[in-house]
């Protein structure tokens, strides 16, 4: 990966660039392979902080934000509330849970780009009670019935052999169970799929 970065920051001719990004893109990819066999095998327990859900939030998006702009997609954060507006605080272990919400933006990400020219992932934040829930919601062609079951399950996948484990959900569940919370997902109506991770917060 750095050898290919480092030759892509040279002037090349087009041909030979487009040969060395593939390179990079298949070393990324192995490496986030490795991380999903890692990440699933550990199951450590998490080093829980108090932590703003809303910061945890943009800070995950804010990771994404570069793939999203290559891949054209909009992100619309409209119900992600102002950091000001009392939206949660809860023990977290930051970096375990940004994992967790990167597979599903990952996840969300993959699905749509196979079916929609113009990709829309909406992100959400609602408060309720002792609750807060973080939805990830898609217009791609969402989840097929007889799999909305299998989803959570180690290995499952839909994708073509060779291009995910079917770890990533697997591995969101398991960081998300840690921290005495649920997770799911749903169909849109119209289309698109929804995931939702439901978290207790803490009095503040």
């Amino acid at each position: 990966m750095l050898y290919s970065e480092q030759a892509l920051a040279e002037e090349m001719p087009h041909h030979i660039r487009e040969s060395i990004q593939t390179v990079n893109q298949q070393a990324h990819r192995m490496a986030r392979v490795v991380k999903n066999l890692l990440d699933f095998a550990r199951h450590s327990e998490p080093e829980r902080r108090e932590t703003s859900i809303v910061t945890m939030l943009r800070r995950t998006l804010e990771l994404k934000a570069y793939d999203f702009k290559m891949n054209h997609i909009t992100v619309i954060d409209d119900d992600v509330p102002a950091e000001t507006s009392g939206s949660g605080h809860a023990m977290l272990d930051e970096n375990q849970m940004v994992q967790a919400i990167l597979n599903l933006l990952n996840n969300a990400e993959q699905a749509g780009m196979s079916a929609q020219p113009t990709l829309e992932i909406r992100v959400s934040v609602l408060r309720v009670g002792g609750w807060v829930t973080i939805g990830v919601e898609d217009n791609g062609p969402g989840i097929a019935e007889e799999d909305l079951p299998k989803i959570f399950d180690p290995f499952f996948t839909t994708k073509d052999i060779g291009q995910g484990t079917g770890l990533g959900l697997s591995v969101s569940q398991g960081i998300v169970a840690l921290h005495g919370g649920e997770i799911w997902a749903e169909n849109i109506r119209g289309g698109g799929a929804a995931f939702y991770v439901k978290l207790p917060t803490i009095s503040r």
